[in-house]
């Protein structure tokens, strides 16, 4: 979810790699309640001995080594960019049922879901590694996609063949003053323009083919009554697919409406569950595999007294059950953070996290700056393209076609 602030995230160290086993803390259940779960650590850990050097590091006042440097010493190289618990196996599966001749097959053991963060223009960059996903040929391999916001419309785009399409949205449509103003305080971020005109219109989402697809497509959203998440089948609604994905992008303060479906009024699903891993663990995915469009290896802070109030003025006071969600949402992120990264681990289930890292160019949830946003999205699909250890060309040949029509 975009807020009125940006989350502020520690660097903590350099990019850190996956580790081979669950945490110690294994949940011997199902997520359930609001359980007591520690902090977030940085991204677990990388080899045998990380702990050792991580406290020699620690002492010393110095940043650790590189992830890759601390693996050789142990003679194994995980990785780049990979984290999670047993993340290799959820990419096996992938890889597996992409190479399977008959196409993915029903698996009653193995349920594969794919989860996608937004944040504002941040999202382009879990649409980057979504790019990569559908170029690599895998976009019917999941059972289920589970999305919010901006990752909600990356995801569409992906069901419905038209990734490449849906990438020039951010770069041609909305890294603009038309969609995000700050000086236009009633409506600075146009939700309207983005799915009423771009979406629907200038560059419209195929609706049949979303709804045509073997992979389950569920958007999170939050009531705006209670203040709770819902989790909303695209197949089984009768409304278009972008009044939908608004529902899930209406942002509280920064666009400040609420979409009505059926009687009832959401908004944006960030408020409630911006990574609903819990959600599909429930709802009995074995394999995930997380696109994160932010980096997950700090917690993130309660919402500053500032952005209480804001909200407050602005919708809390009509809402209060929705100003509560508000106020605690960083506890509902936080949790996801620590299932995504491997700092908690539920028996049976393998989480796989593809997220930015420390080097990284930053992409901020209303940056417009172009070329800002196309080097975000490259470094991610450059980063999947190699975990996956396909070779890159038409990647960046295409990735040089949205440069050019930069420059040109």
């Amino acid at each position: 979810m975009l807020v009125a602030s940006e989350v502020r995230l520690a660097p903590t160290g350099p990019c850190e790699r996956s580790r081979g086993r669950p945490s110690t803390r294994v949940l011997r259940s199902r997520i359930a309640g609001r359980a007591h779960v520690p902090p977030v650590r940085p991204y677990p850990h990388a080899a045998p001995g990380r702990a050792r050097l991580q406290a020699r590091a620690r002492a010393a006042r110095q940043p650790l080594k590189s992830a890759s440097a601390m693996s050789r010493s142990a003679g194994t190289l995980p990785d780049a960019g990979l984290f999670g618990t047993h993340p290799r196996r959820v990419i096996d599966l992938i890889l597996e049922r992409a190479s399977s001749a008959a196409g993915p097959q029903p698996d009653r053991s193995r349920k594969l879901a794919l989860i996608i963060e937004g944040g504002g223009m941040r999202g382009v960059v879990s649409a980057g590694s979504l790019l990569a996903l559908d170029l690599l040929g895998f976009r019917e391999v999941f059972d289920e996609i589970y999305a919010t916001s901006a990752g909600a419309v990356n995801a569409a785009y992906f069901l419905s063949g038209q990734g490449k399409l849906g990438m020039t949205i951010y770069f041609d449509d909305i890294a603009n003053r038309r969609f995000i103003n700050p000086w236009r305080l009633l409506k600075i971020v146009d939700v309207d323009y983005a799915y009423d005109r771009v979406i629907s219109l200038h560059k419209p989402l195929d609706d049949v083919a979303i709804r045509a697809s073997r992979v389950r497509f569920l958007l999170s959203v939050t009531d705006a009554r209670s203040g709770l998440n819902e989790l909303l089948d695209v197949r089984a609604r009768p409304e278009p697919v972008p009044l939908l994905l608004k529902a899930s992008s209406a942002l509280p303060v920064l666009y400040n409406r609420r979409i009505t479906l059926d009687g009832r009024e959401y908004v944006d699903g960030g408020v409630s569950d911006s990574l609903p891993i819990a959600r599909a663990i429930e709802n009995g995915c074995t394999h995930i595999l997380v696109l994160a469009s932010s980096r997950c290896d700090s917690p993130m802070a309660r919402p500053a007294l500032w952005e209480r109030s804001l909200f407050y003025i602005r919708m809390g006071r009509r809402y209060p059950a929705l100003m509560r969600a508000f106020a605690s949402m960083h506890e509902a992120v936080n949790r996801s953070r620590r299932l995504a990264t491997g700092d908690e681990a539920v028996d049976g289930v393998n989480v796989a996290l593809i997220a930015p890292c420390d080097g990284d160019s930053p992409v901020g949830s209303t940056a417009i700056e172009r070329a800002r946003l196309v080097r975000g999205a490259h470094q991610m699909a450059t980063r999947t393209f190699e975990i996956f250890a396909r070779e890159r060309t038409i990647l960046d040949a295409l990735f040089e076609t949205y440069r050019a029509r930069s420059s040109g």
